[in-house]
């Protein structure tokens, strides 16, 4: 609120004794006491300059507090929290079935027909098909689990190679495939022998060149799929009506080219955390 100056503008004393000349004999001696206070207005300039001087010393111990102490608290702290902790494995279910397709590994045929063949080579198990041939499988049973993770090693050296899962027959089934020279990976659903691309797309996850090896884990839940290519989920998908089958086993695609593929480390795991040595299958 401001209050008017109730003095200030009305207190003008009328200098009664400047308006009348009485002296008027004497105007030179008025006039000498005149040049007097010009002195006077020396001084005056001098204090009113030096003390402006004094304020300039004030701003410098200002400064430095208010910038320095409030850039590194509020810099360093945000900076540490960014890291985030490493996301949990993939694979981390209980072991169902674990194999390392080494050497003659129990449920996994050995065969060969016109043009492709199936079996163990130099420490791995080797799936190869000619130019033209299509889709060959490899299959065996698995546990009796509706939810589980697929995962294995693939080093896929033409073609296109991967994992067959939800296999009924050579008829219906699911295929997650992927072509290490493109990079490019793939889902296919074969129902009553009519294939059909249900997801697929370039990633940078694939490790590309013919001898490059790239982990490849389905995860099932109900009818829900997802794809990981070396720990990276690529893609989740609903299959309606893919219905259960403990069926699953490798898949080589030879189109245009020649297929050739070799796989090792099959893991079938429980989707649960808790994993267990001792439920661990050897086969």
């Amino acid at each position: 609120m401001v209050i008017p100056p109730t003095t200030g503008s009305i207190a003008v004393e009328t200098p009664t004794s400047a308006l009348v000349i009485e002296p008027t004999a004497q105007p030179t001696a008025v006039i000498e006491p005149t040049a007097q206070p010009t002195a006077v207005l020396e001084p005056t300039a001098g204090p009113m300059i030096e003390p402006t001087a004094i304020i300039e010393p004030a701003l410098e111990p200002t400064t430095p507090p208010t910038i320095e102490p409030t850039t590194e608290p509020t810099v360093r702290p945000t900076a540490e929290p960014t890291a985030a902790p490493p996301s949990a494995p993939v694979e981390a279910g209980t072991p169902l079935l674990t194999t390392a397709l080494t050497a003659d590994a129990e449920g996994w045929p050995v065969q060969a027909g016109a043009g492709w063949s199936v079996g163990f080579e130099n420490g791995a198990y080797r799936m190869t098909a000619a130019a033209g041939a299509g889709t060959i499988w490899s299959y065996r049973f698995g546990p009796a689990e509706t939810d589980v993770t697929i995962g294995v090693d693939v080093q896929v050296r033409s073609g296109d190679a991967g994992l067959l899962f939800r296999f009924v027959d050579p008829q219906n089934y699911l295929a997650f495939l992927v072509d290490p020279a493109t990079q490019r990976y793939r889902l296919e659903r074969s129902l009553g022998g009519q294939i059909t691309i249900l997801q697929e797309g370039p990633s940078e996850a694939i490790q590309s060149g013919n001898r490059a090896q790239n982990r490849l884990v389905v995860r099932i839940t109900g009818e829900t799929v997802e794809l990981f290519i070396n720990g990276q989920s690529v893609t989740q998908t609903t299959v309606a009506g893919a219905g259960f089958s403990n069926l699953f086993g490798l898949v080589v695609v030879a189109n245009a080219i020649e297929a050739d593929a070799r796989f090792q480390h099959v893991e079938v795991r429980t989707l649960n955390a808790a994993v267990s040595p001792e439920a661990s299958i050897s086969q």
